[in-house]
């Protein structure tokens, strides 16, 4: 199959990921208090008769309305749920009302409403005679209680990186599709995607609303993919100047404004999940997505999908067909598990704004989050994760103690309940503790599907602010945990759903040693036993020199000694204002030595107050106690250094 054939090619898949933002579904964005015994339509954003009822120490649930609580998790948890997440969640959905315990300030919410829609709750205030919160639902008719007035713009983001305002790669490309997100943006409840097919392509204005970018005293008119209340679609004209500006929309007479800095290029890579991060909407030359049982093999060509690899003055940015063009002339790189791919390709997919990169899959690659990126100049897009295998057999991560099979399993079930109990020796610079650690949480199946946070041997993610959180559980009660070392038993507390002790010194020594837990069972798990052995810990040798690090260089960590056939993972943070991007990285341990490339370090904000970690678990075992379905017993020794300079 040539290449220009799987490029043209594209209409039915196209179609899917031009209609996938996770933030094109938002519909009613708000707020409300409930006195006990009150009730609340979240269909409509009114209170009375509706969805929900807080009885002053539960949430309970009216009609065929139907939820669960996922955990305390704030609102990294809550910004980065979508519809497709709490669909997946839904099948847990039930009646069963939600107790004062689980109403907690930062807790969140996944409720179904009587109208089929799905919204997300999060808990800002909580006591016996009210509660109070903040909501999302999707797809939902705006009613009396949705807000008015004119419109108010919060952000404007890559259609599919998600990548904040100022952070170093937040910047909007020439020719990408990008999302604002505010509220009182257009007449319309539910976004309706238009077709660039049709006579004229798409419009400059769009259920009364438009849009206007100026730049360097030269001013632009998007063209419109979608619009809704609470979130407008569009292409940034290519003509557009780069630089530092200010788009305007106007909706009803009435305007808002939010600063954007348009750059040439700033690519955002396609998430499976509609997250931003994770498993990426990656196809082979037929659009088969690749996943756990169907992985790609070296050598192979894939395409990524996405918007931002930069401006094509031969196409007009709003028809389709788009001209099939490879633009050679904008320096661009594909990195594919830490290793340079062969781009074959880089442009329109024939629909305005949306781009494809064809690459082929580098030698010696396994895993089943090997992690993908986009380097342009200085500018890094978000980073996307498929599986590989050298014969195109179900993926298998041995160091992760995970496989396809697994993996398919688990994402295949509404929830999935797991366990897990670990012991470890911890260095902050000159203090030394151990302890011992559990916990039993019951998640969505599709923290499993997603691959959120994981990245295979040999390579780097990039986590975005709140991107670790974007799953959160509920808490499963296993009864009494306790621990035993060569020092004697102890007792885990629990606190907040986490149980925790701190081991007398010598428990774990620098050599090691070997700590058994057992559990008595509870409401939700079964009793238990099982242990961990750390034999032969590594020390971190060049921790005192590294205190900056020149993100655009990279930086190497070296170390001695480690639990045999293991990996080490190196990870760091970078914070500026409220925004901490951070990264994490897995290596052989017999390797001695990572370098963290700056493809990486370049995703990272420019800060002081960084931090850079070592952490060698043992390999994962798993251990049997009913009432879960995915258990891990481990060790891990990590030196941790604070106040870092990202340069």
């Amino acid at each position: 199959m040539t290449l220009l054939r799987f490029r043209t090619r594209t209409t039915a898949l196209a179609a899917v990921l031009l209609a996938a933002p996770a933030f094109m579904r938002a519909d009613i964005v708000s707020t409300a208090t409930m006195a006990a015994s009150t009730s609340y339509n979240l269909d409509t954003g009114t209170a009375g008769a509706g969805d929900i009822t807080y009885t002053g120490t539960s949430l309970t649930f009216i009609g065929g309305a139907k939820g669960v609580s996922l955990g305390s998790g704030g609102s990294g948890t809550y910004d980065t749920l979508t519809q497709t997440i709490l669909a997946v969640a839904g099948v847990s959905f039930s009646q069963t009302a939600i107790p004062s315990s689980a109403l907690t300030v930062d807790s969140v919410i996944g409720v179904q409403t009587n109208g089929g829609h799905y919204a997300k709750i999060l808990i800002t205030s909580s006591n016996a005679k009210s509660i109070a919160f903040q909501y999302t639902t999707y797809g939902a008719t705006q009613g009396s209680g949705g807000g008015g007035g004119g419109p108010t713009l919060s952000s404007i983001l890559n259609n599919y990186s998600f990548i904040k305002a100022g952070l170093p790669n937040s910047g909007i490309a020439q020719g990408s599709i990008f999302v604002l997100i505010g509220t009182g943006l257009s007449s319309n409840d539910t976004p309706e995607l238009q077709d660039s097919s049709k006579a004229g392509g798409l419009p400059q204005t769009l259920n009364g609303t438009s849009l206007t970018v100026t730049v360097n005293n030269t001013t632009t008119t998007p063209y419109l993919y979608y619009t809704s209340k609470t979130a407008v679609a569009g292409v940034m004209p290519t003509g557009t100047p780069t630089g530092t500006g200010t788009l305007r929309l106007t909706y009803n007479n009435q305007s808002a404004t939010v600063p954007v800095t348009v750059v040439a290029s700033a690519f955002g890579l396609d998430t499976l999940y509609g997250i931003g991060t994770g498993i990426g909407t990656v196809t082979d030359a037929n659009f088969n997505v690749i996943l756990f049982n169907n992985p790609v093999k070296p050598k192979q060509a894939i395409i990524l999908w996405g918007s931002g690899i930069g401006p094509d003055p031969n196409n007009d940015d709003h028809t389709y067909p788009q001209g099939i063009h490879d633009l050679t002339n904008i320096s661009t790189t594909a990195w594919m598990g830490g290793k340079q791919a062969t781009i074959s390709y880089r442009g329109r997919s024939q629909y305005p704004g949306l781009d494809q990169v064809v690459i082929t899959v580098p030698d010696g690659l396994s895993g089943c989050f090997v992690p993908i990126e986009i380097q342009q100049g200085n500018i890094v897009s978000n980073i996307i994760t498929t599986s590989v295998s050298a014969d195109g057999s179900p993926c298998v991560d041995t160091s992760l103690g995970i496989d396809a099979t697994l993996l398919t399993s688990l994402a295949g079930k509404g929830t999935v309940s797991s366990g897990a109990v670990f012991a470890d020796r911890s260095v902050d610079g000159n203090q030394t503790f151990s302890g011992v650690s559990a916990s039993f949480v019951k998640y969505p199946a599709a923290q499993y599907g997603s691959g959120n946070g994981l990245v295979s041997v040999g390579s780097c993610i990039i986590i975005p602010p709140g991107g670790s959180t974007v799953f959160s559980g509920t808490i499963l009660d296993a009864g009494t945990i306790t621990a035993t070392a060569s020092t004697g038993p102890i007792t885990l507390t629990k606190t907040n759903g986490l149980y925790f002790a701190l081991l007398p010194d010598g428990a774990i020594t620098s050599t090691g040693g070997t700590i058994s837990f057992a559990g008595t069972g509870g409401a939700d798990v079964g009793s238990f036993n099982t242990s961990v052995s750390m034999q032969n810990p590594f020390t971190w040798t060049n921790q005192s020199s590294i205190t900056a690090v020149a993100r655009s260089q990279g930086v190497t960590v070296n170390w001695t000694g480690g639990f045999p056939n293991t990996t080490m993972q190196i990870l760091g943070t970078s914070t500026v204002g409220s925004d901490t991007v951070s990264f994490t990285c897995q290596a052989p341990i017999a390797a001695g030595q990572f370098t963290i490339p700056p493809q990486i370090l370049l995703a990272l904000p420019a800060s002081t107050t960084g931090s850079l970690s070592l952490n060698n678990n043992t390999t994962p075992h798993s251990f049997s106690a009913s009432g879960l379905d995915y258990t891990n017993a481990f060790g891990f020794v990590g030196y941790f250094s604070s106040n870092i300079n990202y340069q």
